[in-house]
């Protein structure tokens, strides 16, 4: 890969889309992982500019552990986080886990393309 490009684990079909716009409006190359274990290999050997997930699903304990394992590998990774409720709690879970950003849902159409520009002016 030779632009920039994202780390993606989003299962929603809609935010995959919007994601994919996102990333072709700001010349970024993308991958999407199907598991933690992609993730954390892709983040290791592979160098995105920044990672993206989702946790909006009912079964995505496992998510956490590998973010916890890529930002104890690389503290200054940006990784961006969605949830689909404001409960604080898992905010504050994806926070301690090494999420530099995290995200309602509904937020990402809005606040992703400026986390982007920012990662790639090296301001995140």
């Amino acid at each position: 890969m030779n632009r920039p490009w994202l780390l993606v684990f989003v299962e929603d079909p809609d935010l995959r889309t919007l994601i994919e716009e996102i990333a072709q409006e700001k010349q970024l190359d993308f991958h999407f992982a199907a598991q933690g274990e992609q993730l954390l290999q892709s983040v290791k050997t592979l160098r995105p500019m920044m990672m993206i997930a989702d946790l909006s699903g009912l079964n995505t304990e496992w998510l956490f552990k590998h973010i916890a394992e890529i930002a104890n590998l690389q503290p200054d990774f940006p990784i961006v986080a969605f949830l689909a409720s404001r409960e604080e709690g898992a905010r504050y879970r994806l926070e301690h886990a090494g999420c530099k950003m995290v995200l309602h849902k509904s937020e990402v159409e809005k606040k992703l393309p400026e986390a982007i520009e920012n990662v790639l002016k090296g301001r995140f």
